[in-house]
C-alpha cells in the first residue's frame, strides 16, 4: 500500500502543479538581460548550452527553437525541476487561453514504485508507470489504483496515433532519482527498476509519435534514445552574473552585499538565490 500511496501522491502533485499561477513573485521577475518584467511575462532566468561547450542561450529561447524530444541535464540545484514546472505552467496557460491544444503532463520519476508487482507484464517485467500517469490526466482518473489494463491499451492507442504534431507534452522529472533496486521475474532473472523506466521512455520515443518528451536528469543516459530516436541534450549552466546582480538589487541588497554574494559560486544555482535573500540579515552583517 505504501507504493500505491507514493504513486497517488505523485499524481496529486502533478495535478496541483498543472494549476499553478503563472510566474513566481519571489524569484521569476528578471529576464536574462537583467530587465524587470511582470509576473505574467516571467521567464525562467536559467541558461543552457546545446553542448557542454556550446553557445549559451536562455532556456525559453532554446525550447522555442526546438520541437523535438529534449533532455535537460544539470547538477543538483541548477533548476531542473523548476524549469520543468515553468514549462508546464506555460503550456497550461496557453491551453487555457485557447492558444494551444497540446496536453502537458508532469510525471515525477522518483515516485516510480519499488514493488515488483507493479512491473508484471504479460511477457515479463515491464513498466507502465509513465503511461499510467498520462492516463490519469487524460481519462480523469484521480488515483493510480484506478488504472486498469484497459486504460493501458487505450493510452497506447492514443500515444501511437500518427498526428501532424504531438498532442501530448510529457514532462519527466528526475531520471537520476529512479530506484536502482532489482526485481526478479518468475524465472529468477533480475532487472532494475531504473532500467525498466528507461525501457518505457525508449518505447515512448520510438513507438509513440503522438507524444513529445522533455526529461530532466543530473547525468547523461546513453541507454536512452538511439539511432533516429535520440533526445537532444541541453546542459543547464545556471544563472548568469548580470541576472544575479539585478535580482539581488531588486531584493534591495546593498552593493557591497551583492559583491560579497557574487564571490560565492553557489549562487549560480537558482535554489541558492532564495536562501541568500531569505537569510541576508544573517549572512551579511552590518
Amino acid at each position: 500500500m505504501k507504493n500505491v500511496k507514493s504513486m497517488n501522491d505523485s499524481l496529486d502533485m502533478s495535478y496541483r502543479l498543472s494549476h499553478l499561477p503563472s510566474g513566481d513573485e519571489q524569484i521569476m521577475r528578471i529576464d536574462q538581460k537583467g530587465k524587470q518584467i511582470s509576473a505574467r511575462d516571467a521567464v525562467l532566468p536559467i541558461c543552457v548550452t546545446a553542448g557542454k561547450s556550446g553557445e549559451t542561450s536562455s532556456l525559453r529561447d532554446a525550447l522555442q527553437e526546438r520541437q523535438g524530444n529534449i533532455c535537460l541535464i544539470g547538477e543538483s540545484g541548477m533548476g531542473k525541476t523548476t524549469a520543468i514546472i515553468r514549462i508546464l505552467e506555460r503550456h497550461e496557460m496557453e491551453r487555457s487561453n485557447g492558444n494551444s491544444d497540446v496536453v502537458p503532463v508532469f510525471v515525477g520519476l522518483n515516485d516510480a514504485p519499488k514493488d515488483a508487482k507493479w512491473y508484471q507484464g504479460d511477457n515479463g517485467p515491464e513498466s507502465y508507470f509513465i503511461r499510467r500517469g498520462i492516463a490519469c490526466r487524460c481519462f480523469g482518473v484521480n488515483r493510480i489504483s484506478g488504472i486498469s489494463k484497459d486504460y493501458d491499451r487505450r493510452m497506447d492507442a492514443l500515444l501511437r496515433k500518427n498526428t501532424e504534431t504531438p498532442e501530448y507534452l510529457l514532462l519527466l522529472d528526475g531520471l537520476n532519482e529512479v530506484s536502482a533496486s532489482e526485481i526478479r521475474d518468475k524465472d529468477g532473472d533480475s532487472q532494475s527498476i531504473r532500467s525498466l523506466i528507461i525501457e518505457e521512455i525508449n518505447y515512448l520515443l520510438k513507438e509513440c509519435p503522438n507524444v513529445r518528451v522533455i526529461l530532466t536528469s543530473r547525468t547523461e543516459e546513453p541507454a536512452i534514445g538511439g539511432t533516429g530516436h535520440a533526445m537532444e541534450k541541453l546542459y543547464l549552466t545556471g544563472l548568469q552574473e548580470d541576472t544575479i546582480t539585478n535580482y539581488l538589487k531588486l531584493k534591495k541588497l546593498a552593493s557591497r552585499q551583492i559583491k560579497a554574494a557574487l564571490a560565492d559560486e553557489c549562487l549560480l544555482e537558482p535554489v541558492q538565490i532564495l536562501r541568500v535573500c531569505g537569510l541576508r540579515r544573517q549572512i551579511f552583517r552590518q
